[in-house]
């Protein structure tokens, strides 16, 4: 029982400073997306949930945010995307900061509409990340607590032991001679 509480700890104050948790973004570079093709992310956010995000292209390319009924049902290259919830057409650099306006699932998506490849360096709040990280600082700080709490209770179990085995060894301790017979 002890190994396995020990091992539960040490995971996650490894987890805790992991850089995939740490990692407030996705980044991706060097995506090379061709003519006519595009590149989609699911952004993981709830409502009011704040996604920034950058986009630097060799080509002018547009960046989307759609939600998940739209996204399901859209052609990117028939560039209707009149339902997007962001929308960013021919741009070459982009940095922009959005809140996420209800709980659906949304997308980003990035367009290459040009007549040569793109290649786009784009990066994005990863919000679930981050909430995963919050959580896992959170538990690293209650096992520490709980690791100082279970070292004071052995403490105290050691200091109790000892103070017993001093008390019954004087209790046993040599005995001195009986008196002598009366005469």
């Amino acid at each position: 029982m002890k190994k396995v509480t020990l091992l539960i700890i040490v995971f996650f104050m490894i987890a805790s400073f992991s850089p995939v948790v740490q990692g407030d973004y996705d980044k991706k570079n060097d995506v090379y997306i061709d003519a006519g093709d595009s590149v989609d992310e699911h952004l993981w956010a709830s409502q009011e949930d704040e996604i920034h995000f950058f986009v630097n292209s060799t080509e002018p390319v547009s960046v989307y945010i759609i939600d998940d009924v739209n996204y399901d049902n859209i052609e990117p290259k028939s560039s209707n995307f009149s339902r997007a919830a962001f929308t960013a057409d021919n741009i070459t650099s982009l940095e922009h900061e959005w809140k996420q306006p209800d709980d659906k699932d949304y997308y980003l998506i990035i367009v290459n509409y040009g007549s040569k490849t793109a290649v786009v360096d784009y990066s994005y709040t990863d919000v679930l990340s981050g909430k995963l990280k919050d959580s896992l600082e959170a538990l690293s700080t209650l096992c520490i607590g709980v690791l100082i709490a279970l070292v004071l209770i052995i403490i105290g179990i050691i200091v109790v032991i000892v103070l017993l085995i001093r008390e019954s060894g004087e209790d046993s301790g040599p005995q001195p001679p009986p008196p002598p017979p009366p005469r």
